[in-house]
């Protein structure tokens, strides 16, 4: 069946084919097209079963290595020697092993970002019955009415109904550069896409004006569904991290397989059997390839994002993790992020009296006593696109902060907006913009047309020739002008953000303009709402600079406004500057530069200025740090190395070009998100540090022992066990560990640094040879003590070397005392381990499997005293020698 085009039906015939209303659908209605139609939401592309997944373990080097040692072993078992037969199912069982405990990992990693996704719901207003009510988007079905707001995304394909002042940029849909204009009007039916002005896309987002739409096309139905239908999903691209492991595993990977050549030729030319030899090569080139990095990593990172996003920090590009343990500048909003974004009126100053409204000060009564009172009531309501809405049973205000502030103000006077609002209908609106400052809603009131404007005190009170008083309208002088001023000013020294109101008749015009709107007002009053700090914020601006990092305010609030808050927070100090929006413009780059680090807060700025700003800070060298919730903070957002999106206030466009969302719009959110990327970064070296210094370790210890003319101290499949089995979990628990102490105390990561570093080498390396040095010291003594116990011994201690080198790579800098229970996960690992290795020992079947012997307790106690050695070598380096710790 043809879809009909909607695009160019009438109003009548789209709601009588659509069976719907200008009221919006019953929810009744709405649970049986859901039912019909399905969910509005795109289909993801299918991704590889769990099966493939597992399959795609044995795409890897070492597995592919050990597959070959065990066919051999299998080989030789049934030509030449019965026992290798053992050896061969040994080997098969550490490969089941390795390819399980692998898959394990990525599965996990898979679900915990997948579970991610849905931490982030978009929702929607639709009219149910009449009634404003907020749902998930994915409930959405055609026939719903969907209300619609600037710099929200378009959750299905919309015929607009009502529309003031719309545009909508649907540049992902048909690649137009410029946003483009809608309208509620008929359009020809051969009219293409990017001409339809009268529909709105899913997909695309309004940058400009509201209104209500009809939506016709849901889900896979949609344009945006049709073209995703069409593409495959591509795979995310690696990032510096993940390319500088993989290119690390890939070159110890070529050093494994060159050792273990080299090995395998040692022991040719010592007359050992070339079958044994290439087992005995084959693990050690997998102990020394550290195989399970890259899962590690990506297990890590989820574990990590899951811990941001339980701090109310949601990553959405993994570079940002790393690139958030180098932030030096911090670029914050003020509204809702420093302070609480709960905007409440405090007072409201008419010509003849000031009322308090803050904390139900105001009597409801007092509006139906004071008309000029009334008056502003009533432009605080209709001047206004905020709306009630129902929300889990709730009504709640939604909308911007400030006109929410207004709309509760008034339902404290016991007004009903609602009501107001259907009885003065709203015939043009001229929208408010950066450079004006103001916005005016054209209503009618009878016959009369009477534009209510509200904005910025200084460019209404110039605009206004007359005010209002309880005798009526009243010539404005330039004398109460100048005073008016000033009280706006001394509310805006305390913290205030302050609002004029006016109003004014205007004839019928076909459009309602700033210059034919906004001139010859009638000042009614002024406004001053309170959006008091967090409490928190002190303390992580503190916490900020502790760790090195500038923390900036840009607001478009004023200069007055801006100061007395960062004065609160501790962000403006003695000697710092505040620089105005309108001084900025007079500078070039270079007085910009020289400003920069004086300079602790930028009011009144535009969206081009906040733009400038954080492009002069990249230019000096800063990882910059940007957070926003508008439409117009987009292009200084996506400029920014991080850019952090508010996610209860902030727009889908802001969220869509983010790296990080915050789910409660917190500035000491961004500090915990900061915080631990560092953590998730050093817990990664900490991870491959632990990881090649046992390789180093096992790697010397094979060509140690022959060089001395000394027997292999350790078998391939004692090689295999502890790559393996000792080797991941430890490794996998590292990747758990809280942030320390003193995260915040030490100075943002240069990333122009490489990722291992001659620190970092040298502690590996060092590490690595003390551990083969004490594990060759003791397989000597006990060749000479009791030679049928010393390969079990030098077995067992290697594994405690190695566990206790784990609780060494816990931190960089901090003694392992400090906080020894810190992370549970890495001693339930050690836990795991040793239980494991003491059945190797004691129980018969694998004795005979690994070659092992029982120990007695004077053995544990010279391989935990030996042991130890590297935790003491370890404590002393941090103690004495702490700038070689520096990783």
């Amino acid at each position: 069946m043809k879809e009909p085009s909607w695009h160019s039906m009438s109003l009548k015939s789209l709601f009588s084919e659509l069976s719907t209303k200008d009221s919006g659908l019953t929810e009744k209605a709405a649970n049986a097209r859901l039912a019909n139609y399905g969910k509005n939401q795109i289909e993801e592309i299918k991704k590889d079963p769990w099966y493939m997944m597992l399959l795609g373990q044995f795409n890897n080097l070492p597995i592919i290595l050990l597959i070959a040692a065990a066919a051999i072993s299998f080989a030789l078992g049934m030509t030449v020697d019965e026992k290798k037969i053992i050896d061969g199912i040994a080997i098969t069982v550490a490969i089941l092993l390795a390819v399980f405990f692998s898959f394990f990992q990525e599965y996990k990693a898979e679900r915990a970002l997948e579970a991610l996704k849905k931490l982030m719901v978009p929702r929607s207003v639709v009219l149910r019955g009449g009634k404003e009510v907020s749902i998930d988007s994915r409930f959405i079905v055609p026939g719903d009415i969907l209300v619609l707001e600037e710099g929200s995304r378009v959750a299905a394909d919309v015929r607009l109904i009502e529309a003031v002042n719309i545009a909508s940029d649907q540049s992902t849909l048909t690649g137009e550069s410029r946003p483009s204009a809608k309208d509620a009007c008929t359009v020809p039916s051969k009219k293409v896409l990017s001409e339809q002005n009268n529909m709105l896309f899913a997909g695309t987002v309004i940058v400009r004006g509201h209104g209500l739409g009809v939506v016709v096309r849901t889900g896979m139905h949609t344009e945006f569904g049709k073209i995703v239908g069409y593409v495959t999903e591509k795979k995310p691209k690696e990032t510096t991290l993940q390319k500088s492991l993989a290119d690390l595993a890939k070159n110890l990977g070529y050093a494994g397989i060159i050792l273990a050549a080299l090995f395998f030729a040692i022991g040719i030319f010592r007359g050992e059997t070339a079958a044994n030899m290439f087992i005995v090569a084959v693990a050690l080139a997998v102990a020394v390839i550290p195989e399970g990095l890259p899962t590690v990593l990506a297990i890590t990172l989820a574990i990590g994002v899951q811990k941001m996003a339980k701090k109310n920090a949601i990553v959405r590009k993994m570079p940002a993790v790393e690139t958030l343990g180098s932030a030096t500048v911090i670029c914050t909003d003020k509204t809702g992020t420093i302070t609480k974004n709960k905007m409440q009126v405090q007072q409201i100053i008419l010509a003849d009296r000031t009322y308090s409204i803050g904390y139900g000060k105001l009597s409801p009564s007092a509006a139906k006593r004071d008309k000029v009172l009334a008056k502003a009531l009533e432009i605080m309501a209709l001047c206004n696109n905020a709306m009630v809405v129902r929300e889990e049973g709730k009504e709640t205000v939604s909308g911007d902060p400030t006109e929410t502030a207004l709309l509760s103000a008034v339902g404290s006077c016991s007004v009903n907006a609602r009501r107001m609002r259907s009885g003065h209908r709203l015939v043009g609106e001229v929208p408010f913009d950066s450079g004006r400052k103001m916005m005016s809603s054209v209503r009618l009131f009878g016959k009369k047309r009477i534009a209510l404007v509200k904005g910025a005190p200084e460019k209404i009170i110039s605009k206004c020739s007359k005010m209002l008083d309880s005798k009526g309208e009243q010539r404005l002088t330039q004398v109460k002008k100048r005073m008016l001023n000033m009280d706006s000013q001394m509310l805006g020294e305390d913290g205030m953000r302050v609002l004029a109101l006016a109003y004014r008749q205007v004839p019928k015009l076909s459009k309602h303009t700033a210059s034919n709107t906004e001139k010859s007002l009638v000042f009614v009053g002024l406004v001053a709402m309170e959006d008091p700090p967090r409490e928190e914020v002190p303390e992580a601006i503190s916490l900020c600079r502790s760790a090195g990092i500038r923390v900036v305010m840009i607001t478009g609030d004023s200069l007055q406004t801006a100061k007395a808050i960062a004065s609160k927070v501790g962000l403006f100090e003695k000697g710092s500057m505040v620089v105005d929006g309108s001084e900025l413009k007079s500078m070039d780059d270079t007085e910009l530069d020289s400003i920069l680090y004086s300079t602790t807060v930028f009011a009144r700025v535009t969206p081009e200025q906040k733009y400038r700003i954080v492009r002069a800070f990249m230019r000096q060298g800063e990882i910059v740090a940007v957070t926003g919730d508008g439409v117009n903070d987009a292009p200084a957002i996506k400029k920014a190395h991080i850019g952090v999106a508010m996610g209860v206030v902030g727009t889908d466009v802001t969220s869509e070009v983010s790296d990080i969302v915050l789910t409660d719009d917190n500035f000491s959110s961004i500090v915990n998100a900061v915080k631990y990327g560092r953590t998730i970064f050093n817990n990664i070296k900490s991870f491959v540090r632990y990881q090649i210094s046992t390789n180093v370790a096992a790697i010397s210890l094979m060509f140690a022992a022959p060089a001395l003319s000394l027997p292999l101290p350790l078998l391939p499949l004692q090689l295999l066990w502890i790559n393996i089995m000792i080797d991941g979990p430890p490794a996998l628990a590292l990747g758990a560990e809280p942030p320390s102490k003193d995260e915040m105390k030490r100075p943002p990561r240069d990333q122009k640094k490489p990722f291992i570093g001659r620190n970092l080498v040298l502690s590996i390396t060092s590490l690595g040879l003390l551990m083969a040095s004490i594990g060759l010291v003791v397989f000597v003594f006990y060749l000479s003590y009791s030679p049928e116990r010393a390969f079990t011994v030098v077995f067992t201690l290697f594994v405690f070397l190695q566990l206790f080198n784990a609780l060494n790579c816990r931190s960089a800098t901090e003694s392992i005392f400090s906080r020894f229970f810190a992370n549970p996960y890495v001693f339930l690992a050690i836990l795991v381990s040793l239980l494991l290795h003491l059945a190797i020992v004691y129980y018969a079947p694998l004795q005979e499997v690994f070659k092992t012997v029982p120990l007695v307790p004077g053995d544990f106690a010279i391989i935990i005293a030996a042991a130890l050695l590297v935790i003491v070598f370890e404590e002393i380096k941090k103690k004495i020698m702490p700038f070689t710790t520096a990783y």
